[in-house]
C-alpha cells in the first residue's frame, strides 16, 4: 500500500528537467567520491570510539551499598 504522489502543477520549484538542461554548477563525482559502503568493521571502530564508555554499574549506588 503506497502513499499517493501529491502533484504540485504551480509549484516553480518543483520542475521536471532533463541531463541536458541542468546547470553549470553540476558535475560528475570524482573517482575518490565515487567509493561505496561495504560495511564492515569501520562501523564497530567509530561506534566504540564516539559511544558512551562502558561501565562497571552506577559508581554511587555501588559506594553506597559498599558496607552492607
Amino acid at each position: 500500500m503506497s502513499r499517493p504522489k501529491i502533484l504540485e502543477h504551480h509549484n516553480p520549484t518543483k520542475r521536471k528537467f532533463d541531463k541536458d538542461t541542468l546547470g553549470p554548477a553540476f558535475h560528475e563525482k570524482k573517482d575518490k567520491n565515487k567509493k561505496e559502503n561495504l560495511g564492515g568493521s569501520y562501523k564497530f571502530k567509530i561506534a566504540a570510539k564516539y559511544k558512551k564508555p562502558k561501565t562497571r554499574g552506577d559508581k554511587n549506588y555501588n559506594k553506597r551499598n559498599k558496607r552492607k
